[in-house]
């Protein structure tokens, strides 16, 4: 969101299914800084890395690590700093159902107005902090809309079942169906071939509305 020292989180847990981590098991994490004025990714800065060849010196079920790293960048954007902080027990899973639910209609009826007009603040301080530029991302809604109505996709009801999850220290959540998958999610019935648009939202007074 902004320069500086940055927190990185990192919670390595067993499959599903299973109690403790294998073995063979392992974890490479690396941040990589480059100039954004030029093209030139091969002049990259290491600024974070962690590293765990194997899970072989202990059998824990869960590895917790906290790490910072320091953001050299020259822009400034609010993301979810001013957002409300919840936990699982203070979310209210209904209100954030009746907004997924609300935004699922949209897709469905391909209201490309209003879904721009949901996802302003994602296309902005996406468009900032990856130094796209001027984007007209009302274009880009309708030839997303056009492909995937071309390519015979079909948006999927809205799931019977449904489960949250929270992410920026309480301040950023999503909902998915029972398989994990996003709520906006595509099916091709022809070649079963999927296409899916995760959604992030947050609460800043009473509203909800889309951040990443």
């Amino acid at each position: 969101l902004q320069e500086g020292v940055q927190k990185i989180k990192i919670n390595v847990l067993p499959l599903k299914g299973e109690e403790s981590l294998k073995p063979d098991g392992f974890i490479t994490i690396k941040v990589f800084g480059y100039d954004a004025s030029t093209d030139n990714y091969e002049n990259t800065i290491e600024v974070f890395k962690y590293e765990r060849v194997d899970f072989s010196e202990n059998n824990l079920p869960v590895i917790n690590l906290n790490q910072e790293f320091k953001a050299d960048v020259n822009y400034q954007i609010v993301g979810w700093k001013a957002s409300e902080q919840f936990n699982i027990n203070t979310l209210n899973k209904g209100d954030v159902e009746t907004y997924f639910r609300f935004i699922h209609h949209l897709f469905k009826e391909r209201n490309v107005d209003e879904i721009h007009n949901e996802m302003t603040t994602r296309f902005d301080e996406i468009d900032t902090s990856m130094y796209l530029g001027v984007v007209d991302n009302k274009i880009e809604l309708s030839n997303l809309f056009g492909e995937l109505f071309g390519g015979k996709y079909i948006l999927d009801d809205f799931p019977a079942s449904t489960d949250m999850k929270i992410y920026g220290d309480g301040k950023v959540f999503t909902l998915v169906d029972s398989e994990n998958k996003p709520i906006i999610h595509y099916t091709n019935k022809d070649t079963n071939e999927e296409f899916s648009l995760p959604l992030f939202i947050h609460k800043i007074g009473k509203k909800y509305s889309i951040i990443r």
